[in-house]
């Protein structure tokens, strides 16, 4: 039976000769020549684990004589399947039949790579390339491991010897690339991933990264259809290149496909607060304020350092009419960045809306420090302080206004009104000083005429003037101002008595 399936071997009549062999395994299972040779025939149709299977029960048979070949063989089977102590074990066996052998070296290195214990991992590829220094795998395994460690030197020397003897590997390219983009190393990076595409035209990850250090260096036309063909070679769950395609994208004027690309990276586990920044602002031009705030919660939850995220939140929560929310996020984009002008005019404009006009007044004044050549932030400064009866102030600041933009709305009518205010209250402060010198000095007469140009129409100046003329023997002139002051108040009995008391005396 066993010579039948050698024959039917022979002819590539695979299933004949499989058939034979195990009939032959039937008729006597400690054949351990028949177990070997079918397991040549089963490796030959791809019936892998079955092979293995009947090459340990030939070596259980006749352990005297398996091959280095044979225990790598099997060492590979346990490694694929997970079996890490099994396969050391096989390893270990074909060294100690062959210890010159790398590729058992490669597989213990694979054993305690898979294991990440990094340090026997290297010292295995080291030996195996020690004896054979020609051989790229164990180079690019090599690599792998210091990457894994974060010795990115080492592995960049790693696979410049791969490419050494593989000049043609793209796979290598790509990972060389890959590194000097994590580098930063965007020009030489993107040139290797070219060089990786010319290899392999489909390399959809070379093209993938191709792509990303395109949108890095703000090369966004030529990223655009980079990423778009790796995204449409196969299905991605890389977040970056929906990021870096969503960047682009809206550099290039396409905000709802933008938006769409964003949206994936962060269901992809995109957790970066920029990404959030990104697509809250393309949101916000869209009015679509609610998710916008929602995504600016979100960017300053991972990073709550950029002002600019605090001041966008606060330009929505403004739109809504939000004062409190949009004061709190102005106030904090400034504690941030004191010298953005926005944020003060802004923070202003919510006080404003809010009466709280001595704290507008200083929001604005603030911003007008930081950019005097802004009209509104004049304006509506001019708008608080005439609410606090601060005319000085407040002509300065619409003057100020009117000279950077004439059209502002009624900014004519607002500057002559102050004006006029202003006037009137330095008129009553004169009055009041006037009057405070009548006190002192009763009867300095040129101090009543003075008040009366100010208020012509005060009886009770014009009684007092008469009063002082009587004291200066001027009886004609206190009579006439005695009348004056009963004309405007006909029944001021003070004033009458004191008129017909002057008139009772003798002239």
């Amino acid at each position: 039976m066993a010579n039948l399936g050698s024959l039917y071997g022979q002819q590539e009549r695979l299933e004949k000769a499989v058939s034979y062999y195990q009939q032959a395994i039937q008729l006597k299972p400690d054949f351990a020549g028949a177990y070997r040779n079918l397991a040549k025939i089963l490796t030959q149709q791809g019936r892998s684990d079955q092979a293995v299977s009947c090459l340990e029960k030939a070596l259980a048979l006749e352990p005297q004589k398996a091959t280095p070949e044979d225990q790598i063989r099997l060492g590979d089977h346990h490694l694929h399947q997970g079996q890490f102590q099994p396969a050391l074990h096989c390893y270990q066996n074909a060294l100690q039949l062959n210890p010159e052998l790398t590729a058992p070296y490669r597989g213990i290195g694979a054993v305690y790579q898979q294991q990440q214990q990094w340090d026997p991992a290297i010292a295995a590829y080291q030996r195996a390339i020690a004896l054979s220094p020609d051989q790229p795998e164990a180079y690019q395994n090599l690599a792998q491991v210091y990457l894994q460690q974060g010795q990115t030197q080492e592995a960049i020397v790693s696979y410049q010897k791969v490419l050494g003897l593989m000049p043609d590997h793209a796979p290598a390219y790509y990972q060389l690339a890959e590194i000097l983009q994590s580098q930063w190393r965007l020009p030489e990076a993107e040139s290797l991933y070219r060089r990786a595409i010319q290899l392999s035209p489909p390399f959809a990850l070379a093209h993938g990264g191709l792509g990303k250090v395109l949108a890095k260096q703000e090369h966004w036309q030529e990223a655009i259809p980079a990423l778009q063909f790796s995204l449409d070679q196969r299905v991605q769950t890389d977040a970056e290149l929906y990021k870096c395609l969503a960047d682009a994208l809206t550099q290039m004027g396409e905000p709802d496909r933008a938006i769409s690309h964003y949206q994936t990276a962060i269901e992809l586990g995109m957790q970066q607060a920029d990404t959030y920044q990104k697509l809250a602002d393309l949101l916000q031009e869209k009015a679509e304020l609610e998710p916008a705030i929602s995504c600016y919660q979100k960017a300053i939850e991972l990073d709550p350092n950029q002002f600019w995220t605090h001041n966008s939140l606060a330009d929505c929560c403004f739109k809504l009419g939000r004062w409190a929310g949009a004061i709190q996020s102005y106030q904090q984009a400034i504690a941030l960045n004191p010298d953005f002008f926005w944020s003060h005019n802004s923070l202003g404009d919510c006080f404003l809306q809010l009466e709280r006009w001595q704290e507008a007044v200083v929001a604005y004044q603030q911003a007008i420090s930081l950019n005097a050549n802004f009209p509104w932030s004049q304006y509506n400064l001019g708008k608080a302080l005439s609410q606090l009866g601060q005319w000085d102030g407040a002509v300065k600041a619409y003057r100020g206004a009117m000279q950077l933009q004439g059209d502002l709305p009624g900014i004519r009518e607002h500057l002559a009104d102050a004006l006029r205010k202003r006037g009137i209250t330095d008129l009553d402060t004169a009055l009041e000083f006037y009057q405070r010198g009548i006190q002192q000095n009763p009867d300095q007469i040129a101090l009543y005429h003075k008040a009366l140009e100010i208020k012509p129409n005060d009886a009770t100046l014009y009684g007092q003037l008469a009063g002082a003329l009587v004291r200066h023997h001027h009886r004609e002139g206190a009579l006439v101002f005695y009348q004056m002051a009963l004309q405007l108040e006909p029944d001021n009995q003070l004033i009458s008595r004191q008129l017909n008391q002057l008139l009772d005396k003798p002239s």
